[in-house]
């Protein structure tokens, strides 16, 4: 479950599972957690949530989580290794629910069909959200839910089955496949050059990429074109830009409202070319 928006409420929908579940039949981990050999909550928790999982640690770091969680939710067995044992293999039926501010949270597979991903357009609502804790903590909200759950039609679930896929998924895939893509996010959101620059295009990137980023590997633009597109880029094509192409892409990334509407011509006018790029 994804939201842009931070504080939404997304950790209390858990918290209304956990009270109905038990305490002690749930448990909130995080990355960490989730990623450790000890794995603790596999032996007696029927529902665990792994919260604010941006995954704050490097790509590979999230990669080795959904790798880990492949194992887990296809064999529904696990290797456990308790502090000062040897391995074991450890049987579960755990589910996992997954909470994060980023569209770009884990770089699943293209085929991937173990996860059910929805992104929440919802603002955050304060006075909901009191009204929310108030009826779970002091009313009847926690027994609705239970009783609304009891009263499924549920003849028709296949538990062995795939997870219900939405359109949210595939965005996910396309926009987290890459570790580009957490970089210029990243340098984006700081605007630390060349993204603080208003107009870029792949080709330059591509270039800037082999002779100033070492610890980025990039192998083709289109991988800079989608990373491009996740930050809210806007593509241009076939501007003419002098001393580089009369077909040059090109990607603007900031102030867009100054270039709503302008032609590929007078944008082409306006960007910077490689060798002025590289002299900064």
């Amino acid at each position: 479950m994804q939201s842009d928006e931070f504080q939404l409420g997304k950790g209390s929908l858990f918290d209304v599972m956990r009270d109905i579940l038990g305490h002690n039949n749930t448990n909130k981990i995080d990355l960490q957690q989730a990623l450790d050999k000890g794995k603790g909550y596999l032996t007696d928790r029927q529902l665990v949530l792994i919260d604010e999982a941006k995954a704050s640690g490097s790509w590979s770091e999230k990669s080795m989580f959904v790798n880990t969680l492949k194992t887990i939710i296809t064999e529904g067995t696990a290797g456990v290794r308790k502090l000062y044992q040897e391995y074991t293999e450890q049987d579960t039926c755990t589910n996992y629910w997954i909470n994060t501010n980023f569209k770009d949270a884990f770089p699943l597979p293209y085929n991937e069909v173990r996860y059910f991903v929805y992104f929440s357009p919802a603002k955050r609502n304060s006075r909901l959200l009191e009204e929310f804790h108030e009826q779970r903590l002091e009313g009847e909200l926690n027994s609705g839910v239970l009783a609304q759950l009891m009263d499924r039609n549920i003849s028709k679930f296949k538990p062995k089955g795939l997870a219900p896929e939405t359109p949210f998924l595939q965005e996910m895939v396309k926009s987290a496949d890459r570790p580009i893509a957490d970089f210029i996010r990243e340098q984006h959101q700081q605007q630390i050059w060349p993204f603080s620059n208003d107009l870029v295009s792949t080709s330059e990137l591509f270039k800037w990429f082999g002779s100033e980023v070492r610890n980025v590997r990039v192998t083709r633009e289109n991988e800079i074109a989608n990373a491009l597109k996740g930050i809210g880029g806007v593509l241009v094509r076939s501007c003419d830009v002098q001393r580089l192409g009369k077909l040059v892409n090109i990607w603007v990334i900031n102030n867009h409202e100054k270039y709503k509407g302008m032609s590929a011509k007078s944008i082409g006018k306006e960007f910077t070319v490689l060798d002025s790029l590289l002299a900064k």
